[in-house]
């Protein structure tokens, strides 16, 4: 469970950090650069990753990569990342144990 806390903060640090550089593109006039996909931008860094992604999901099921990973990558990065973080600190969040506590 410490492990998923963990992972979780680091998905929304780095949607945090990925919406102060939206902003910070809006800032300076790139237009719809807050709601720009994170599929176009994984594209721009590093093209070969698409390519890779695509045949290594496929192989699980072919309907895995259209219809649901790709939807989810043509979010906007911070919104993909901070609902992987969200999801994330949900799984491994402290259950609270009940206790009963029985008088005469």
């Amino acid at each position: 469970m410490l492990f998923l806390r963990a992972l979780s903060g680091l998905f929304l640090l780095a949607a945090t950090l990925a919406l102060i550089a939206a902003a910070t593109r809006v800032q300076l006039g790139t237009p719809d650069a807050l709601f720009a996909p994170f599929l176009s931008q994984i594209a721009q860094s590093s093209p070969g990753l698409i390519q890779t992604m695509e045949k290594s999901i496929s192989g699980i099921h072919p309907l895995l990569w259209d219809p649901i990973v790709k939807s989810f990558l043509r979010l906007p990065a911070w919104v993909s990342l901070g609902a992987i973080g969200i999801i994330l600190g949900w799984l491994g969040r402290r259950r609270r144990q009940r206790i009963n506590v029985f008088t005469n």
